[in-house]
């Protein structure tokens, strides 16, 4: 089976959390039901320092997985911005309260959902990721495929002269700015061969003379459900054929039988 992916959609972006308190995204739609289906959340968020953060989240009140998490360096105004993925086999069910929670206090809070299918259960097989400040508008978020791999990423960049992300390696399937100067975006593709790496560039407006941006980028690819890998029978020999020497039964001689009326 190959793996699949599907862009769900994105609620509007949340405003803001003190650090321990959760941003809940209710109601949110998670796809159609299938006894495959993984639910693959991204998330982006502003911090107003450098401070390291970390980020939980549960979907329908059910830890995910996270399966990386990226926090780029501050900008000029101190702010730095932070991106992760997570994930959660998710059998049942249409639509789930999404709630993201970190240490630090977040701002402008968006996540953007999708549905893997025909994927192994558990977390993804590889992730990637890009950081850095001041650095050029292209950034590269490789990661590695198998034959059939189901890959999804995200962008997140912050003091910006102008709006929007492009996309190399993988379908744009989002994007959206707040201030005019954040812009953050989401694409996804399915492999069909496998690559060490597979390329995913990112491509953002460009960033202020003088000025610092923060970026972040990051991606997971979930392999698809492979069949049981099928073996030759093996043959063993067992150590009581070799516990004597071998040799062949003496053969017994011919006899001739004569029936009873005619030996009379």
């Amino acid at each position: 089976m190959a793996a699949t992916v599907t862009y769900i959609g994105t609620p509007p972006s949340s405003p803001g959390s003190s650090a321990g308190s959760p941003v809940t995204f209710s109601g949110q739609s998670i796809g159609t039901a299938a006894a495959d289906r993984k639910v693959v959340v991204c998330w982006v968020g502003i911090q107003n320092s450098s401070a390291a953060a970390t980020v939980t989240m549960t979907i329908g009140g059910v830890s995910a997985t996270l399966e990386l998490r990226v926090q780029g360096g501050a900008d000029t105004s101190a702010n730095s911005t932070v991106c992760a993925i997570f994930s959660l086999d998710v059998p049942t069910g249409a639509t789930a309260n999404i709630a993201v929670t970190s240490n630090q206090p977040m701002f402008d809070n968006t996540i953007y959902v999708y549905n893997v299918n025909g994927a192994q259960s558990g977390g993804a097989a590889a992730t990637g990721q890009a950081t850095g400040n001041n650095a050029p508008t292209s950034y590269n978020i490789d990661v590695n495929t198998t034959a059939s791999s189901a890959v999804v990423a995200v962008s997140n960049a912050y003091n910006l002269s102008s709006a929007g992300t492009t996309w190399t390696g993988a379908t744009s399937n989002a994007g959206s700015g707040l201030y005019g100067q954040d812009w953050r975006a989401t694409a996804s593709f399915a492999s069909s061969s496998a690559e060490t790496p597979h390329a995913i560039v990112a491509t953002t407006g460009g960033y202020p003379g003088g000025g610092l941006q923060s970026h972040v980028g990051a991606s997971a690819a979930y392999s698809a459900t492979g069949a049981a890998a099928t073996s030759l029978p093996v043959f063993r020999r067992s150590r009581r054929f070799y516990t004597r020497p071998f040799c062949l039964l003496k053969p017994e001689k011919p006899r001739l039988i004569i029936p009873a009326r005619l030996a009379a």
